[in-house]
């Protein structure tokens, strides 16, 4: 059982944990992966960002926006840090930053 009332990070980790009802698919039941766990060259969509609001505005304005298009490019030595290829731009975000940013994969067909 998760606690409903968490801080920070911890919610990151509740909300990563929580099932969501897939939208392309009737009564299809998937997990959201956060940003992070995404592999290098794979392109994703932001469909939802779980931060406090002052960091919450800072990544929006570096791009990470809901239906932007992500690509993981590299990955630091301490695998503390990632690049991401958004709209164009290398941005690089912390792990945790990077786990709070919920994602959907491409999929074939989509604009």
């Amino acid at each position: 059982e998760i606690p409903l009332r968490l801080v920070g990070s911890e919610m990151c980790i509740r909300d990563r944990y929580q099932v969501f009802l897939h939208p392309y698919s009737e009564n299809r039941r998937i997990f959201m992966k956060n940003l992070y766990e995404i592999p290098f060259d794979q392109c994703v969509y932001v469909k939802e960002i779980h931060h406090h609001t002052a960091m919450k505005r800072r990544l929006m304005d570096l791009g990470f926006t809901i239906g932007s298009e992500i690509m993981p490019l590299m990955e630091s030595i301490s695998k503390n840090m990632r690049a991401f290829k958004v709209k164009g731009c290398v941005i690089a975000l912390r792990k945790q930053d990077a786990m709070c940013i919920m994602v959907e994969e491409k999929r074939d067909g989509s604009v």
